[in-house]
C-alpha cells in the first residue's frame, strides 16, 4: 500500500516511520469511533513523533550521565584504584552531574561506609 503526497521529514532522531508505525497512529483514532482527516491524522503523527524525539533525547541525556558515574564507580572499585584518572573524571564533570554527585555522596555516605563522618 503506498501513500499519496509527500514523505515526511526525517524526525530529529534520525528515522522517518515506515508504513508500519504510520499504520498504528491511523488506527488510534478509529479505536475511539473517529473518522479523522488526513490533515489530523498528519497532525497526529507530527505530535507523536515530537513526542517520541523528546522522549529519547531525554533518555540519551540520562544515559550519558549515567555511564559517565558507571565508569567512575568502576574505576574507584577497583582493587588499587587510580586516584590521578579519578580525580581527573570528577573535574571533567558537566556541572550538573558533579551537583547530582555532591547531593548522592551526602545522602549515602552512611550507607557505603558504614560510619557517620557528616
Amino acid at each position: 500500500m503506498t501513500r499519496t503526497g509527500a514523505d515526511p521529514p526525517v524526525p530529529p532522531y534520525g528515522r522517518a516511520w515506515g508504513e508500519e508505525e504510520r499504520a498504528v497512529i491511523r488506527g488510534v483514532p478509529r479505536q475511539g469511533n473517529f473518522k479523522p482527516t488526513p490533515e489530523i491524522v498528519e497532525r497526529l503523527m507530527e505530535g507523536v513523533q515530537q513526542s517520541v524525539a523528546r522522549f529519547r533525547a531525554a533518555e540519551a541525556g540520562f544515559r550519558r550521565k549515567h555511564d559517565l558515574l558507571r565508569q567512575l564507580w568502576r574505576l574507584a572499585d577497583r582493587k588499587h584504584p587510580p586516584v590521578g584518572q579519578i580525580r581527573h573524571r570528577i573535574a571533567s564533570l558537566p556541572a550538573d552531574l558533579l551537583s547530582e554527585l555532591e547531593v548522592r555522596a551526602g545522602r549515602d555516605w552512611h550507607r557505603v561506609f558504614h560510619e557517620d563522618y557528616l
